[in-house]
């Protein structure tokens, strides 16, 4: 459809003659060497600005082992309010402009959200700089999604996350696509391999 477009690269089609997957896929620090790695779908400015300071100071750039829930304002009473994992798409409980400490916890709630496994950073203070950090999410009225990626390096959010999820009472077993959604933003790190063949 695309091919006689303006704005198109001429390229050969692809054919049956692509190259073969490889065994696993490989997280860019495997391939080649990262100065400076910055988190974020898309990530918070303030970062990029400490990141480039430092690279220019000639200092390590790093960021605080925090998780999201470290600095989420959102009330905690450390248990679910019982019931079956809820999908996002559902109603949370909310009121829209309420102080933040009012709104419960939406794990708690039984939403998935990835705060406990997510590196802290996406937030803004709310007011004038002085306020409360909000997490990008939350501040949405949406759980955490996890683009932050996993709190350290060699991190494993699946089990993490499954810890979490059972320690307010939720059946860890009700998440679905467990691998695939824990997984989502830990850029490979040795843990995306195929799954073996189901046999026949």
């Amino acid at each position: 459809v695309y091919r006689d477009c303006k704005t198109t690269d001429s390229a050969d089609t692809p054919s049956e003659n692509l190259p073969p997957l490889l065994d696993k896929v490989y997280a860019l620090d495997e391939v080649v060497p990262v100065d400076v790695q910055i988190p974020g779908c898309p990530t918070n400015p303030d970062i990029v600005v400490r990141a480039i300071t430092s690279l220019l100071e000639g200092k390590e750039f790093k960021l605080e082992e925090r998780s999201v829930c470290d600095e989420c304002p959102v009330k905690r009473e450390k248990k679910a309010s019982g019931g079956e994992i809820k999908r996002t798409l559902d109603s949370l409980e909310f009121k829209q402009g309420e102080p933040w400490e009012n709104t419960r916890c939406y794990m708690e709630q039984g939403y998935l959200c990835l705060g406990p496994v997510t590196l802290a950073g996406c937030g803004h203070k709310e007011g004038n700089g002085d306020g409360v950090t909000v997490p990008r999410c939350i501040k949405g009225y949406m759980p955490c999604r996890g683009c932050f990626g996993p709190i350290r390096k060699g991190a494993n959010p699946l089990v993490d996350m499954m810890s979490a999820i059972s320690s307010i009472g939720l059946d860890a077993k009700q998440v679905p696509d467990r691998r695939a959604l824990l997984n989502r933003y830990i850029g490979g790190q040795n843990r995306l391999r195929p799954l073996p063949a189901r046999p026949k």
